[in-house]
């Protein structure tokens, strides 16, 4: 069971880098999202400076062709002899006369402003052309490099793949699944026991079950925290205290041990947050803390 430990050991340390270089994999695009949204809004905009200069453009289209039907008319109404007419219809004449020239005035200042609107929203268009196409070029070497990474990053995780099959022959298939979703969940799969601590959670166990871990006939998960526990040996007042009788924990103090270590992390995925809670910073175990 020892050589098991061992082979665990070991293969924590592929996983760690494993998993490190696929949270980076699936990092990188996100880092992509932000300008990608920008860019997509870019092009919104750009999409409607073009729309509003083309509306423009067809209303002074129409403008031109009220300022000539106006102009006509004021005209006509100009080539009228006045010489014959009464009074009334005089004055008749005068008010058609200055209103045919309002309209005129009216459609041909309209029709001039909007010009003036023409040549602003084209500066416009023109403005958002250069920022759209400069940020799609920075959007497209942003892309180049996160694809070049992550393709660099696949290749590297592939080699760590290599090892971590390697690591894993031997082991339990069962075991081996369960170890594998410790380590992804906690960075880190087997803990040493210190005392009658838990270096994972530093929650204290009790004392049989510490005496269990301590012969290393059996694989034996914590109980808090769902890592596997190997015991690294301390003073030799560790070691007397796991031996005397006062220690003895009674039935009704002791914390339920699930008969089957292995079905603590059948909801290992639920408890990533809870058991992180308890005070436990990620533990590694390293090969050269066990005492074979």
């Amino acid at each position: 069971m020892k050589d098991i430990l061992k082979k665990l050991t070991m293969l924590q340390k592929v996983l760690v880098q494993y998993y490190e270089i696929e949270k980076k994999i699936e990092a990188l695009p996100k880092e992509l999202a932000d300008s990608e949204e920008m860019l997509s809004l870019k092009r919104e905009q750009y999409a409607k400076s073009l729309q509003r200069l083309e509306d423009l453009k067809q209303r002074v289209v129409s403008l031109e062709e009220d300022y000539v039907e106006a102009k006509n008319a004021r005209a006509e109404l100009e080539k009228k002899s006045s010489s014959n007419l009464s009074q009334r219809e005089f004055e008749t004449h005068q008010q058609d006369l200055k209103e045919a020239k309002n309209t005129e005035n009216h459609y041909y200042n309209l029709k001039e402003e909007t010009k003036r609107k023409v040549v602003a929203e084209e500066q416009n268009v023109e403005e958002s052309k250069e920022t759209l196409q400069a940020l799609e070029e920075s959007v497209d070497e942003d892309r180049k490099k996160i694809n070049s990474d992550i393709a660099a990053l696949t290749k590297e995780r592939e080699q760590i793949k290599v090892k971590k099959d390697k690591y894993s022959e031997g082991i339990d298939p069962t075991l081996l699944f369960k170890f594998e979703r410790i380590v992804k969940s906690k960075n880190g799969g087997s803990v040493a026991v210190k005392g009658r601590v838990c270096q994972g959670c530093h929650m204290e166990l009790p004392v049989q079950f510490v005496n269990t871990v301590r012969k290393g006939d059996e694989i034996k998960f914590c109980p808090y925290c769902s890592r596997v526990l190997y015991y690294q040996e301390g003073d030799d007042s560790d070691i007397e205290a796991l031996k005397r009788d006062d220690l003895v924990i009674d039935d009704s103090d002791d914390i339920e041990i699930v008969e089957d270590d292995m079905d603590i992390l059948s909801s290992d995925d639920d408890d990533n947050g809870d058991s992180e809670s308890s005070g436990g910073g990620d533990v590694i175990a390293s090969e050269d803390e066990f005492d074979f």
